[in-house]
């Protein structure tokens, strides 16, 4: 597989540390990956109304049937449609349907949210099952499947859940009756079930139960496509990616900080099950700690900044080995360590989670663009040719 990174890498590096890299995910451009989100929705079918990538406007005269539009884009798996009602004043649909149910009118919408002057209710292929709550403009909302089970949301809140079974695929539809009525910030996602590992070793990734990420392009950095991870579980391994006791490892990771307390990486069910290495961000504030069980270990102090984009690098330098022999790198340049104390872990024969530690309750929340792992303790030198890259392909200013 070409890879975009041997553009930017001087040559001579590769055989030595970057070619014989043990575990190397990459979840942004260029993965083999089941259930990717195109950040870009297309529009077919459309009558009475206008579109742009994200939203909808009706502009057909006021009566059902004289305004509809639905997406080329399907959902092939879990996924969900999301968006914001930009009125509470106009009656009109949205939600999922097969495109052999698809009308132009709310008929063909097997499964709508009906926003209907400001009371949501939910419909399904024209027929009413559920009449909820008010709504005002601005509000959120979603039709996600799981599986074959359809539920209905508003502002993150469960409305109602389908008794009809789902068969995908599946498109978003949109029928509406009064004329300036307009829903926006559109979202069509399908949820990440699994990611390939490039490095060829197989050390692939599948998504805990019930999670639902999705991928999304990144404003931030610079256009690059990322997973957004929802605090629910983790991407993990289903054998040991870790083999012996306490080896060398270093770490690159493109994310936005997060504004909770949460886990970017982590090995688990070895010793004992009890959790192993990994380290976590905004820990009651800038602190990026190494952890081990109860959220021991050393610690850094970082200046990070609530949701930017960052480029964070650890270096085990020997799992288990004394604390000072860890270092972490923000962009980098190195940080100092803010706290030596504390159990260093024991990793042997462990799995791995990538955005969470199976079974915790810390999993991230937030965007992952790229992770990068190599089975060397890496020195100054390699470690900044990494972040050259990195810096260069999500737009991040690198020391």
């Amino acid at each position: 597989m070409s890879d975009v990174r041997t553009r930017i890498l001087p040559a001579t590096f590769q055989p030595d540390w970057y070619k014989n890299c043990a575990a190397w995910y990459n979840v942004g451009n260029g993965v083999s990956t089941t259930g990717w989100n195109s950040p870009s929705i297309t529009w077919t079918g459309a009558i009475g109304v206008t579109t742009t990538a994200n939203s909808i406007t009706n502009t057909g005269a006021p009566s059902w049937g004289n305004s509809g539009v639905n997406t080329t884009n399907t959902i092939s798996g879990n996924g969900s449609v999301s968006w914001i009602a930009n009125d509470a004043t106009s009656y009109m649909m949205f939600g999922l349907s097969s495109s052999s149910s698809w009308n132009d009118s709310y008929t063909g919408i097997q499964f709508a949210l009906y926003m209907n002057a400001g009371t949501v209710a939910v419909w399904e292929s024209g027929i009413s099952k559920f009449s909820g709550s008010a709504y005002s403009a601005g509000d959120s909302f979603s039709v996600q499947v799981m599986g074959t089970t359809v539920t209905y949301y508003h502002n993150g809140s469960l409305v109602y859940t389908s008794a009809t079974a789902a068969s995908l695929p599946l498109q978003a539809g949109f029928a509406g009756f009064t004329p300036g009525g307009e829903v926006r910030n559109i979202s069509l996602n399908n949820y990440v079930s699994a990611i390939t590992d490039l490095s060829g070793t197989g050390n692939n990734l599948t998504a805990s139960t019930g999670s639902t990420y999705q991928v999304a392009t990144q404003s931030g950095a610079n256009n690059q496509l990322g997973i957004n991870f929802d605090g629910s579980g983790c991407l993990q391994n289903s054998t040991a990616i870790i083999t012996g006791t306490d080896p060398p490892a270093t770490y690159f990771l493109v994310s936005q900080t997060s504004i909770t307390a949460s886990y970017l990486f982590a090995y688990f069910n070895g010793d004992g099950g009890t959790g192993g290495m990994g380290y976590i961000i905004n820990d009651g504030g800038t602190s990026i700690r190494s952890w081990y069980n109860s959220l021991s270990g050393p610690a850094w102090t970082a200046t990070s900044l609530p949701n930017t984009f960052e480029i964070t690098t650890f270096v085990n330098n020997g799992i288990g080995a004394s604390s000072g022999n860890k270092q972490l790198y923000v962009n980098g340049s190195l940080v100092t360590l803010s706290q030596s104390t504390g159990a260093d872990p024991t990793v042997t024969n462990d799995n791995f989670g990538l955005g969470g530690w199976s079974g915790n309750s810390l999993s991230w929340q937030g965007p992952i663009c790229e992770f990068i792992g190599y089975s060397t303790n890496m020195s100054a030198a390699q470690i900044k040719e990494v972040t050259r890259y990195l810096g260069a392909k999500y737009g991040i200013t690198v020391a």
